[in-house]
């Protein structure tokens, strides 16, 4: 895509946008913003690109808002004006702010919006919009306080002062401070380290991260833990683990084929080879002749543990030894919650609410699982376990197992 006022460039999985209006100190006219979004977006979309990086040309990283153009700006007009923030914010790629200079009013609050951010020392920071008897509109009354406490938040604010780049740095704005000439191959040191992880767990790490900041410790820590387990289904996950056992570098591919273009998620996977059967995880068993959950029950107690034990769980219990067995197709519907958030390796236009359901199987243990739908769910009625293929690996087949209603119950 062509851009006028910003430079898109892409390399070793790194894109740079770089704001290009230098004789007006990038400042962010309605045409620069919309540029800026179009190129947020193209990042998004390119699945080559892992880490995203913002930068300025000339003297400025960002200088605030075109005040020519808005002059003339109406209350509706202004309420209405993108928020360049946001759009850095929901970007499920970690974005690293360059700041090169002047990073002032909506320029600073980008900088904010950005996961990470390395300042040269010849950076200025600051929110002067108080100066022309307005207030930060792009999330600095909001990130500010957030970053560097209520008080300094509120100095800054109230007095339009600017700060430099040492100080930002020892109050916490910015991670970094570099000398300006060592500013490129800094950025692209970290953009390269984070860039060599699994796209996939930065994506979950940086969602779980952002949703603890905007909401409180209990929803934090619930999301943390979904997310987490969702973690657990990923190939790069199977890799990781394997190279730190095998005690080698490990080669990540990320990306969302790990997940399919399913609208639901488990947290267990297993691999269905073509000539033979292999379970990871030992969740899955084909033994049988059809999928089968894999449980372990004590020889002596016969308490039952999903997924397997390699001793029970029961405290009275001396024996410990422990058998694995099979688990029942069918159980019922104990209690079930719909979500209603999308985790972020789905598109939203691909997202729709799902039901985690808790499934009493017969042997008297409870097994967690999504379900196949949200629609008609009854506590009591019966459920089958089936498997639904995620994505294809070689010769084999991925899966996920999920409890879907039997027809006719109630």
């Amino acid at each position: 895509m062509a851009y006028k006022n910003v430079i898109f460039e892409k390399k070793d999985g790194i894109a740079t946008i770089t704001m290009n209006r230098p004789e007006a100190m990038n400042a962010l006219n309605m045409e620069t913003r919309m540029e800026f979004m179009n190129a947020i977006a193209e990042a998004r979309d390119d699945d080559d690109v892992k880490v995203v990086v913002i930068t300025g040309s000339g003297r400025a990283f960002v200088a605030g808002a075109d005040i020519r153009e808005i002059k003339d700006t109406s209350m509706l007009q202004a309420r209405a004006l993108p928020r360049l923030g946001e759009v850095v914010e929901n970007l499920d790629k970690p974005v690293i702010a360059a700041v090169n200079g002047f990073a002032l009013g909506g320029g600073c609050e980008i900088a904010m919006a950005c996961d990470i951010i390395i300042a040269s020392d010849v950076s200025k920071f600051g929110q002067p919009e108080i100066n022309l008897a307005l207030i930060p509109g792009g999330g600095g009354t909001a990130r500010l306080p957030a970053i560097v406490g209520p008080h300094k938040a509120k100095e800054l604010i109230f007095t339009g002062d600017l700060i430099d780049a040492k100080e930002a740095e020892r109050i916490g704005l910015v991670n970094r401070v570099v000398p300006a000439a060592e500013l490129d191959a800094a950025v692209k040191e970290i953009a390269g380290k984070i860039a060599s992880k699994s796209t996939t767990a930065v994506k979950l790490a940086k969602a779980s991260i952002n949703k603890g900041l905007r909401t409180n410790l209990d929803t934090g820590l619930a999301y943390e833990k979904e997310l987490y387990g969702l973690a657990q289904t990923t190939p790069d996950k199977t890799e990781g683990i394997a190279a730190f056992l095998e005690k080698r570098p490990p080669v990540f591919k990320g990306g969302s084929s790990g997940f399919g273009l399913t609208t639901t998620w488990s947290p267990y996977t297993a691999v269905k080879e073509k000539k033979q059967i292999s379970i990871e995880a030992a969740l899955l068993s084909w033994d049988s002749g059809e999928p089968r959950l894999i449980a372990s029950r004590c020889k002596a107690c016969g308490t039952y543990s999903f997924p397997a034990s390699s001793t029970c769980p029961n405290p009275e219990c001396i024996t410990k030894e422990v058998e694995q067995v099979l688990l029942s197709k069918r159980g019922k519907l104990a209690s079930y919650t719909i979500q209603h958030y999308a985790p972020p390796i789905f598109r939203m236009d691909n997202f729709r609410p799902f039901a985690i359901g808790l499934v009493e199987l017969p042997e008297g243990i409870n097994v967690f699982s999504i379900l196949t739908t949200t629609e008609n769910l009854k506590i009591g009625m019966d459920l089958e376990m089936v498997v639904r293929p995620l994505y294809a690996e070689g010769d084999s087949e991925v899966v996920t197992w999920m409890f879907k209603p039997l027809e006719g119950s109630n």
